[in-house]
Protein backbone atom coordinates (compact mmCIF):
# COMPACT_ATOMS: atom_id res chain seq x y z
CA UNK A 1 0.00 0.00 0.00
CA UNK A 2 1.31 3.43 -0.96
CA UNK A 3 -1.18 5.22 1.30
CA UNK A 4 -0.31 4.49 4.93
CA UNK A 5 -2.88 6.62 6.73
CA UNK A 6 -4.78 5.06 9.65
CA UNK A 7 -7.99 6.38 11.21
CA UNK A 8 -9.26 5.21 14.61
CA UNK A 9 -12.97 5.81 15.17
CA UNK A 10 -15.26 5.93 18.19
CA UNK A 11 -18.93 5.73 17.14
CA UNK A 12 -21.39 8.44 18.10
CA UNK A 13 -23.41 7.76 21.23
CA UNK A 14 -26.82 9.35 21.66
CA UNK A 15 -25.93 10.22 25.24
CA UNK A 16 -23.94 13.40 25.78
CA UNK A 17 -23.52 12.72 29.49
CA UNK A 18 -19.94 12.37 30.78
CA UNK A 19 -18.08 11.95 27.51
CA UNK A 20 -14.59 10.80 28.40
CA UNK A 21 -11.64 10.37 26.03
CA UNK A 22 -11.51 6.96 24.25
CA UNK A 23 -8.36 5.92 26.12
CA UNK A 24 -8.27 2.50 24.45
CA UNK A 25 -7.90 4.18 21.05
CA UNK A 26 -5.12 6.29 22.56
CA UNK A 27 -3.31 3.08 23.54
CA UNK A 28 -3.69 1.68 20.03
CA UNK A 29 -2.39 4.91 18.50
CA UNK A 30 0.71 4.98 20.73
CA UNK A 31 1.34 1.28 20.04
CA UNK A 32 1.18 1.97 16.30
CA UNK A 33 3.68 4.81 16.70
CA UNK A 34 5.96 2.54 18.71
CA UNK A 35 6.08 0.23 15.68
CA UNK A 36 6.95 3.07 13.32
CA UNK A 37 3.54 4.14 11.99
CA UNK A 38 3.00 7.88 12.31
CA UNK A 39 0.18 8.84 9.93
CA UNK A 40 -2.62 8.32 12.46
CA UNK A 41 -5.72 10.26 13.46
CA UNK A 42 -8.48 9.66 16.03
CA UNK A 43 -12.04 10.74 15.20
CA UNK A 44 -14.49 10.68 18.12
CA UNK A 45 -18.10 10.78 16.95
CA UNK A 46 -19.41 11.05 20.51
CA UNK A 47 -17.43 14.19 21.32
CA UNK A 48 -18.87 16.09 18.36
CA UNK A 49 -22.16 14.16 18.03
CA UNK A 50 -21.40 13.33 14.42
CA UNK A 51 -24.06 11.76 12.24
CA UNK A 52 -23.13 8.71 10.18
CA UNK A 53 -23.08 10.92 7.08
CA UNK A 54 -20.84 13.53 8.68
CA UNK A 55 -18.42 10.90 9.97
CA UNK A 56 -18.26 9.26 6.53
CA UNK A 57 -17.56 12.66 4.98
CA UNK A 58 -14.66 13.22 7.38
CA UNK A 59 -13.26 9.76 6.76
CA UNK A 60 -13.31 10.15 2.98
CA UNK A 61 -11.66 13.56 3.31
CA UNK A 62 -8.82 12.00 5.32
CA UNK A 63 -8.48 9.27 2.66
CA UNK A 64 -7.09 6.47 4.90
CA UNK A 65 -6.07 2.97 3.87
CA UNK A 66 -7.22 1.43 7.16
CA UNK A 67 -10.05 2.39 9.48
CA UNK A 68 -10.26 0.83 12.94
CA UNK A 69 -13.59 1.16 14.79
CA UNK A 70 -14.18 0.57 18.49
CA UNK A 71 -17.56 -1.16 18.92
CA UNK A 72 -19.52 -1.43 22.15
CA UNK A 73 -22.91 -3.10 22.26
CA UNK A 74 -25.25 -0.21 21.59
CA UNK A 75 -23.12 1.29 18.83
CA UNK A 76 -23.31 -1.62 16.40
CA UNK A 77 -26.15 -0.21 14.28
CA UNK A 78 -24.51 3.20 13.95
CA UNK A 79 -21.30 1.41 12.94
CA UNK A 80 -23.12 -0.79 10.46
CA UNK A 81 -24.62 2.25 8.73
CA UNK A 82 -21.21 3.92 8.61
CA UNK A 83 -19.49 0.87 7.12
CA UNK A 84 -22.19 0.53 4.45
CA UNK A 85 -21.79 4.18 3.51
CA UNK A 86 -17.98 3.96 3.34
CA UNK A 87 -18.11 0.90 1.13
CA UNK A 88 -20.69 2.53 -1.09
CA UNK A 89 -18.45 5.59 -1.54
CA UNK A 90 -14.99 3.99 -1.53
CA UNK A 91 -14.52 0.23 -1.33
CA UNK A 92 -10.71 0.19 -1.11
CA UNK A 93 -10.61 1.23 2.58
CA UNK A 94 -9.99 -1.77 4.83
CA UNK A 95 -12.26 -1.69 7.89
CA UNK A 96 -11.29 -3.41 11.13
CA UNK A 97 -13.63 -3.62 14.13
CA UNK A 98 -12.78 -4.45 17.72
CA UNK A 99 -14.09 -3.92 21.24
CA UNK A 100 -16.38 -5.82 23.62
CA UNK A 101 -19.23 -6.34 21.14
CA UNK A 102 -16.86 -7.94 18.62
CA UNK A 103 -15.04 -10.03 21.23
CA UNK A 104 -18.38 -11.41 22.42
CA UNK A 105 -20.12 -12.19 19.11
CA UNK A 106 -17.10 -12.63 16.83
CA UNK A 107 -17.82 -13.36 13.17
CA UNK A 108 -21.58 -12.89 13.64
CA UNK A 109 -20.99 -9.29 14.76
CA UNK A 110 -18.39 -8.65 12.05
CA UNK A 111 -20.73 -9.95 9.34
CA UNK A 112 -23.65 -7.91 10.71
CA UNK A 113 -21.58 -4.72 10.64
CA UNK A 114 -20.06 -5.55 7.26
CA UNK A 115 -16.43 -5.02 8.28
CA UNK A 116 -13.51 -6.69 6.53
CA UNK A 117 -11.71 -7.82 9.69
CA UNK A 118 -12.23 -8.09 13.43
CA UNK A 119 -9.89 -8.33 16.42
CA UNK A 120 -10.88 -10.40 19.44
CA UNK A 121 -9.47 -9.30 22.79
CA UNK A 122 -6.98 -6.48 23.30
CA UNK A 123 -6.02 -4.58 20.19
CA UNK A 124 -2.72 -2.79 20.80
CA UNK A 125 -0.18 -5.37 19.60
CA UNK A 126 -2.54 -7.14 17.19
CA UNK A 127 -3.65 -4.04 15.31
CA UNK A 128 -0.04 -2.94 14.84
CA UNK A 129 0.86 -6.37 13.42
CA UNK A 130 -2.19 -6.32 11.17
CA UNK A 131 -1.31 -2.87 9.79
CA UNK A 132 2.28 -3.95 9.17
CA UNK A 133 1.11 -6.93 7.12
CA UNK A 134 -1.37 -4.86 5.13
CA UNK A 135 1.08 -2.07 4.34
CA UNK A 136 3.88 -4.48 3.44
CA UNK A 137 1.72 -6.86 1.42
CA UNK A 138 2.21 -9.83 3.77
CA UNK A 139 -1.38 -11.05 3.52
CA UNK A 140 -0.35 -14.71 3.86
CA UNK A 141 0.81 -13.96 7.40
CA UNK A 142 -2.59 -12.73 8.64
CA UNK A 143 -3.27 -16.06 10.43
CA UNK A 144 -0.39 -15.16 12.76
CA UNK A 145 -2.02 -11.96 14.04
CA UNK A 146 -3.38 -12.72 17.54
CA UNK A 147 -7.14 -12.45 17.81
CA UNK A 148 -7.69 -11.63 14.12
CA UNK A 149 -10.81 -12.83 12.32
CA UNK A 150 -10.54 -12.67 8.54
CA UNK A 151 -11.99 -14.26 5.42
CA UNK A 152 -10.19 -17.02 3.59
CA UNK A 153 -10.04 -17.35 -0.20
CA UNK A 154 -13.49 -18.95 -0.19
CA UNK A 155 -14.94 -16.00 1.68
CA UNK A 156 -15.47 -17.92 4.93
CA UNK A 157 -14.50 -16.41 8.29
CA UNK A 158 -11.37 -17.84 9.92
CA UNK A 159 -9.77 -17.22 13.29
CA UNK A 160 -6.03 -16.67 13.56
CA UNK A 161 -3.68 -19.25 15.02
CA UNK A 162 -3.81 -17.33 18.33
CA UNK A 163 -7.57 -16.85 18.85
CA UNK A 164 -7.36 -14.17 21.54
CA UNK A 165 -5.18 -11.05 21.68
CA UNK A 166 -3.80 -10.29 25.12
CA UNK A 167 -1.01 -7.99 26.32
CA UNK A 168 1.00 -9.86 28.92
CA UNK A 169 3.03 -6.94 30.31
CA UNK A 170 1.04 -3.73 30.69
CA UNK A 171 4.19 -1.73 31.46
CA UNK A 172 5.42 -2.59 27.97
CA UNK A 173 2.63 -0.49 26.49
CA UNK A 174 3.44 3.16 25.82
CA UNK A 175 1.08 5.64 27.49
CA UNK A 176 -2.00 6.60 25.47
CA UNK A 177 -1.33 9.20 22.80
CA UNK A 178 -2.92 12.14 24.61
CA UNK A 179 -2.11 14.54 21.78
CA UNK A 180 -4.16 12.53 19.29
CA UNK A 181 -6.88 12.12 21.91
CA UNK A 182 -6.99 15.91 22.40
CA UNK A 183 -7.89 15.40 26.07
CA UNK A 184 -8.29 19.11 26.83
CA UNK A 185 -11.47 19.10 24.74
CA UNK A 186 -13.10 16.64 27.16
CA UNK A 187 -12.57 18.53 30.42
CA UNK A 188 -15.93 20.30 30.25
CA UNK A 189 -17.83 17.08 29.42
CA UNK A 190 -16.62 14.97 32.36
CA UNK A 191 -18.70 16.69 35.05
CA UNK A 192 -20.72 14.37 37.32
CA UNK A 193 -24.47 14.73 37.88
CA UNK A 194 -24.66 13.70 41.55
CA UNK A 195 -21.24 14.66 42.90
CA UNK A 196 -19.37 17.68 41.48
CA UNK A 197 -15.76 17.28 40.43
CA UNK A 198 -13.18 18.95 42.64
CA UNK A 199 -10.87 19.63 39.73
CA UNK A 200 -11.46 21.44 36.45
CA UNK A 201 -9.03 19.45 34.29
CA UNK A 202 -9.76 15.74 34.89
CA UNK A 203 -8.53 12.66 33.05
CA UNK A 204 -9.27 8.93 33.28
CA UNK A 205 -6.45 6.41 33.81
CA UNK A 206 -6.25 2.62 33.96
CA UNK A 207 -3.91 1.04 36.50
CA UNK A 208 -4.98 -2.54 35.77
CA UNK A 209 -7.02 -4.68 33.41
CA UNK A 210 -9.48 -7.41 34.24
CA UNK A 211 -11.34 -8.91 37.20
CA UNK A 212 -11.14 -12.46 38.61
CA UNK A 213 -14.73 -12.57 39.90
CA UNK A 214 -17.59 -14.44 38.23
CA UNK A 215 -20.54 -12.03 38.32
CA UNK A 216 -23.07 -13.41 35.83
CA UNK A 217 -24.12 -9.96 34.56
CA UNK A 218 -20.60 -8.78 33.68
CA UNK A 219 -18.85 -9.25 30.32
CA UNK A 220 -15.35 -8.46 31.65
CA UNK A 221 -14.71 -12.21 31.85
CA UNK A 222 -14.71 -12.37 28.05
CA UNK A 223 -12.45 -9.42 27.28
CA UNK A 224 -9.90 -10.16 30.01
CA UNK A 225 -10.36 -13.93 30.53
CA UNK A 226 -11.19 -13.54 34.24
CA UNK A 227 -7.59 -12.61 34.97
CA UNK A 228 -6.27 -9.35 36.32
CA UNK A 229 -3.00 -7.72 35.29
CA UNK A 230 -1.44 -4.66 36.82
CA UNK A 231 0.71 -1.80 35.70
CA UNK A 232 3.51 -1.09 38.15
CA UNK A 233 2.57 1.72 40.51
CA UNK A 234 5.70 3.62 39.39
CA UNK A 235 4.51 3.43 35.78
CA UNK A 236 1.12 4.90 36.71
CA UNK A 237 2.59 7.72 38.81
CA UNK A 238 5.00 8.70 36.03
CA UNK A 239 2.06 8.98 33.65
CA UNK A 240 0.21 11.20 36.14
CA UNK A 241 3.30 13.40 36.50
CA UNK A 242 3.46 13.76 32.73
CA UNK A 243 -0.22 14.67 32.53
CA UNK A 244 0.11 17.25 35.26
CA UNK A 245 3.22 18.77 33.68
CA UNK A 246 1.92 18.90 30.10
CA UNK A 247 -1.83 19.38 30.52
CA UNK A 248 -2.05 20.82 34.04
CA UNK A 249 -4.52 18.14 35.14
CA UNK A 250 -5.81 18.59 38.69
CA UNK A 251 -7.90 15.41 39.00
CA UNK A 252 -7.85 11.81 37.79
CA UNK A 253 -10.44 9.04 37.71
CA UNK A 254 -9.37 5.42 38.17
CA UNK A 255 -11.18 3.49 35.43
CA UNK A 256 -10.24 -0.03 36.63
CA UNK A 257 -12.86 -2.71 37.20
CA UNK A 258 -11.71 -2.82 40.83
CA UNK A 259 -8.88 -0.55 41.89
CA UNK A 260 -8.42 -2.05 45.40
CA UNK A 261 -8.66 -5.75 44.56
CA UNK A 262 -5.00 -6.20 45.56
CA UNK A 263 -5.16 -4.21 48.78
CA UNK A 264 -1.40 -4.30 49.38
CA UNK A 265 -0.65 -2.92 45.90
CA UNK A 266 -3.38 -0.28 46.29
CA UNK A 267 -1.85 0.80 49.60
CA UNK A 268 1.59 1.14 48.02
CA UNK A 269 0.10 3.13 45.14
CA UNK A 270 -1.57 5.58 47.53
CA UNK A 271 1.67 5.82 49.56
CA UNK A 272 3.57 6.75 46.39
CA UNK A 273 1.00 9.41 45.47
CA UNK A 274 1.49 10.91 48.93
CA UNK A 275 5.30 10.78 48.77
CA UNK A 276 5.43 12.35 45.32
CA UNK A 277 3.13 15.17 46.48
CA UNK A 278 1.17 15.25 43.24
CA UNK A 279 -1.67 17.06 45.00
CA UNK A 280 -4.29 15.67 42.63
CA UNK A 281 -7.91 15.02 43.53
CA UNK A 282 -9.09 11.57 42.52
CA UNK A 283 -12.17 9.38 42.47
CA UNK A 284 -13.03 5.75 41.66
CA UNK A 285 -16.31 6.05 39.71
CA UNK A 286 -16.42 2.49 38.36
CA UNK A 287 -17.01 0.91 41.75
CA UNK A 288 -15.00 -0.89 44.42
CA UNK A 289 -15.82 -4.08 46.31
CA UNK A 290 -16.67 -3.42 49.95
CA UNK A 291 -14.84 -6.58 51.00
CA UNK A 292 -11.58 -5.27 49.47
CA UNK A 293 -11.40 -2.22 51.74
CA UNK A 294 -10.43 -1.49 55.34
CA UNK A 295 -9.78 1.57 57.48
CA UNK A 296 -6.03 1.55 56.92
CA UNK A 297 -6.54 1.64 53.16
CA UNK A 298 -9.30 4.25 53.29
CA UNK A 299 -7.10 6.52 55.42
CA UNK A 300 -4.41 6.36 52.73
CA UNK A 301 -7.00 6.96 50.02
CA UNK A 302 -8.08 10.17 51.73
CA UNK A 303 -4.54 11.38 52.31
CA UNK A 304 -3.61 10.74 48.66
CA UNK A 305 -6.49 12.88 47.34
CA UNK A 306 -9.54 10.60 47.15
CA UNK A 307 -12.90 12.29 47.69
CA UNK A 308 -15.48 10.05 45.97
CA UNK A 309 -15.91 6.30 45.31
CA UNK A 310 -18.57 4.03 43.92
CA UNK A 311 -19.40 0.79 45.71
CA UNK A 312 -20.90 -2.09 43.72
CA UNK A 313 -23.80 -3.68 45.62
CA UNK A 314 -26.28 -4.64 42.85
CA UNK A 315 -28.95 -6.16 45.14
CA UNK A 316 -30.13 -6.18 48.73
CA UNK A 317 -31.38 -9.76 48.39
CA UNK A 318 -29.07 -12.50 49.64
CA UNK A 319 -30.79 -14.98 47.34
CA UNK A 320 -30.18 -12.86 44.24
CA UNK A 321 -26.64 -12.05 45.42
CA UNK A 322 -25.90 -15.77 45.35
CA UNK A 323 -27.68 -16.19 42.01
CA UNK A 324 -25.56 -13.54 40.26
CA UNK A 325 -22.37 -15.02 41.78
CA UNK A 326 -21.16 -11.71 43.15
CA UNK A 327 -20.83 -13.36 46.57
CA UNK A 328 -20.68 -10.12 48.52
CA UNK A 329 -21.55 -10.17 52.21
CA UNK A 330 -24.01 -7.28 52.58
CA UNK A 331 -22.81 -6.77 56.17
CA UNK A 332 -19.53 -5.49 54.68
CA UNK A 333 -21.42 -2.50 53.28
CA UNK A 334 -22.63 -1.57 56.75
CA UNK A 335 -19.10 -1.95 58.13
CA UNK A 336 -17.29 0.12 55.53
CA UNK A 337 -19.62 3.11 54.96
CA UNK A 338 -19.12 4.69 58.43
CA UNK A 339 -15.35 4.60 57.82
CA UNK A 340 -15.70 6.49 54.53
CA UNK A 341 -17.93 8.96 56.34
CA UNK A 342 -15.29 9.35 59.08
CA UNK A 343 -12.70 10.36 56.47
CA UNK A 344 -15.19 12.51 54.54
CA UNK A 345 -15.04 10.47 51.33
CA UNK A 346 -18.40 10.55 49.54
CA UNK A 347 -19.84 7.15 48.55
CA UNK A 348 -22.30 6.12 45.88
CA UNK A 349 -23.98 2.70 45.91
CA UNK A 350 -24.60 0.94 42.61
CA UNK A 351 -27.81 -1.13 42.38
CA UNK A 352 -29.76 -2.90 39.63
CA UNK A 353 -33.39 -3.87 39.25
CA UNK A 354 -34.92 -6.48 36.94
CA UNK A 355 -32.15 -9.06 37.31
CA UNK A 356 -32.67 -12.56 35.97
CA UNK A 357 -34.45 -14.70 38.60
CA UNK A 358 -35.30 -11.59 40.64
CA UNK A 359 -38.77 -11.65 42.16
CA UNK A 360 -40.92 -8.92 43.68
CA UNK A 361 -39.87 -9.84 47.21
CA UNK A 362 -36.21 -9.48 46.16
CA UNK A 363 -36.90 -5.99 44.82
CA UNK A 364 -38.52 -5.10 48.14
CA UNK A 365 -35.42 -6.35 49.97
CA UNK A 366 -33.24 -4.10 47.81
CA UNK A 367 -35.56 -1.17 48.46
CA UNK A 368 -35.37 -1.74 52.22
CA UNK A 369 -31.58 -2.06 52.04
CA UNK A 370 -31.37 1.27 50.21
CA UNK A 371 -33.65 2.95 52.75
CA UNK A 372 -31.43 1.88 55.65
CA UNK A 373 -28.07 2.35 53.91
CA UNK A 374 -25.60 5.12 54.82
CA UNK A 375 -24.63 5.92 51.23
CA UNK A 376 -24.35 9.59 50.23
CA UNK A 377 -25.57 8.86 46.69
CA UNK A 378 -26.99 5.88 44.81
CA UNK A 379 -27.46 4.81 41.21
CA UNK A 380 -30.19 2.34 40.24
CA UNK A 381 -29.83 0.84 36.76
CA UNK A 382 -32.26 -1.32 34.86
CA UNK A 383 -30.56 -4.66 34.38
CA UNK A 384 -29.49 -5.36 30.81
CA UNK A 385 -27.91 -8.61 29.52
CA UNK A 386 -24.70 -7.73 27.67
CA UNK A 387 -23.03 -10.03 25.13
CA UNK A 388 -20.09 -11.81 26.73
CA UNK A 389 -21.78 -12.22 30.11
CA UNK A 390 -22.91 -15.56 31.52
CA UNK A 391 -26.46 -14.23 31.76
CA UNK A 392 -26.51 -13.30 28.07
CA UNK A 393 -25.22 -16.72 27.03
CA UNK A 394 -27.77 -18.57 29.16
CA UNK A 395 -30.62 -16.29 28.10
CA UNK A 396 -29.80 -16.85 24.42
CA UNK A 397 -29.46 -20.63 24.86
CA UNK A 398 -25.70 -21.07 24.43
CA UNK A 399 -25.99 -24.81 25.17
CA UNK A 400 -28.09 -25.33 22.04
CA UNK A 401 -26.05 -24.25 19.02
CA UNK A 402 -29.00 -24.01 16.62
CA UNK A 403 -31.16 -22.05 19.08
CA UNK A 404 -28.27 -19.78 20.08
CA UNK A 405 -27.42 -18.91 16.47
CA UNK A 406 -31.08 -18.15 15.73
CA UNK A 407 -31.38 -15.94 18.81
CA UNK A 408 -28.19 -14.05 17.93
CA UNK A 409 -29.42 -13.46 14.38
CA UNK A 410 -32.74 -12.18 15.75
CA UNK A 411 -30.84 -9.96 18.18
CA UNK A 412 -28.52 -8.45 15.59
CA UNK A 413 -30.87 -8.04 12.64
CA UNK A 414 -34.30 -7.64 14.24
CA UNK A 415 -33.55 -6.33 17.71
CA UNK A 416 -35.26 -9.26 19.41
CA UNK A 417 -34.14 -10.70 22.74
CA UNK A 418 -35.64 -13.47 24.87
CA UNK A 419 -37.68 -12.23 27.83
CA UNK A 420 -35.19 -11.26 30.55
CA UNK A 421 -37.41 -11.69 33.59
CA UNK A 422 -40.68 -13.60 33.10
CA UNK A 423 -41.86 -12.84 36.66
CA UNK A 424 -41.63 -9.04 36.52
CA UNK A 425 -42.84 -6.86 33.67
CA UNK A 426 -40.96 -3.82 32.40
CA UNK A 427 -43.57 -1.46 33.87
CA UNK A 428 -42.90 -2.88 37.33
CA UNK A 429 -39.15 -2.69 36.80
CA UNK A 430 -39.31 0.99 35.83
CA UNK A 431 -41.66 1.77 38.69
CA UNK A 432 -39.28 0.05 41.13
CA UNK A 433 -36.28 1.95 39.80
CA UNK A 434 -38.05 5.28 40.31
CA UNK A 435 -39.32 4.27 43.74
CA UNK A 436 -35.80 3.36 44.91
CA UNK A 437 -34.43 6.67 43.70
CA UNK A 438 -37.28 8.66 45.24
CA UNK A 439 -37.06 6.90 48.60
CA UNK A 440 -33.33 7.59 48.80
CA UNK A 441 -33.09 11.13 47.47
CA UNK A 442 -36.15 12.35 49.34
CA UNK A 443 -34.40 11.72 52.67
CA UNK A 444 -34.05 15.27 54.10
CA UNK A 445 -30.34 14.87 54.86
CA UNK A 446 -29.54 13.52 51.37
CA UNK A 447 -31.65 16.11 49.58
CA UNK A 448 -30.14 18.99 51.56
CA UNK A 449 -26.61 17.71 50.90
CA UNK A 450 -27.36 17.42 47.20
CA UNK A 451 -28.72 20.97 46.99
CA UNK A 452 -25.90 22.53 49.02
CA UNK A 453 -23.18 20.85 46.96
CA UNK A 454 -24.53 21.40 43.47
CA UNK A 455 -22.38 23.59 41.22
CA UNK A 456 -23.53 25.64 38.22
CA UNK A 457 -21.52 23.42 35.86
CA UNK A 458 -23.44 20.38 37.09
CA UNK A 459 -26.81 21.60 35.84
CA UNK A 460 -25.91 20.71 32.27
CA UNK A 461 -24.65 17.28 33.36
CA UNK A 462 -27.84 16.62 35.32
CA UNK A 463 -30.04 17.51 32.34
CA UNK A 464 -27.96 15.27 30.07
CA UNK A 465 -28.08 12.26 32.41
CA UNK A 466 -29.77 9.28 30.67
CA UNK A 467 -31.71 8.48 33.82
CA UNK A 468 -33.29 11.95 33.86
CA UNK A 469 -34.11 11.76 30.16
CA UNK A 470 -35.73 8.33 30.56
CA UNK A 471 -37.73 9.14 33.70
CA UNK A 472 -41.01 8.94 31.78
CA UNK A 473 -40.03 6.05 29.46
CA UNK A 474 -42.30 3.03 29.62
CA UNK A 475 -40.05 0.72 27.64
CA UNK A 476 -36.85 -1.01 28.66
CA UNK A 477 -34.29 1.82 28.63
CA UNK A 478 -30.90 0.37 27.80
CA UNK A 479 -28.63 -0.32 24.86
CA UNK A 480 -31.65 -2.18 23.46
CA UNK A 481 -33.04 1.22 22.49
CA UNK A 482 -30.31 1.28 19.85
CA UNK A 483 -30.86 -2.33 18.80
CA UNK A 484 -34.51 -1.87 17.89
CA UNK A 485 -33.97 1.19 15.69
Amino acid sequence: MKNNKILLIRPTSESTFQIVPPISLGYIASSLKKEGFSNIKILDGSLYQLSVEKMCEKILKENPSVVGIQVYTGSQNWTRKLVRLIKKKKTLIKIVVGGPHISALKEKAIEHIGADYGIIGEGEESFAKFVDMMFNNKIDELPNVPGLIFRDKKGDFKESNIPFARVSDLDSLPSPDYELLQITKYFKDMQSASMPLKGKRPVSVFTSRGCPFNCTFCSSRLTFLKKIRYRSIENVVEELKFLKRKYQIDEFHIADDNATLDMDRAGRFFDLLIRERLNLHWRAPNGLRADRLNEKLIRKMKKSGCYFVGIGVETGSKRVMKSIKKNLDLNKIDEILPIFNKYKITTSGFFMVGLINEKEEDINETLNFIKKSKFDRIQVSIYTPYPGSEDFDNLFGVGNKELYNKNIQDFLYRGKIPRVNPDIGYAKIHYSQKKMMRCFYMKPKILLNLILNVKPGQIDAILKHPWIKRWFDREHASYLDDVIK
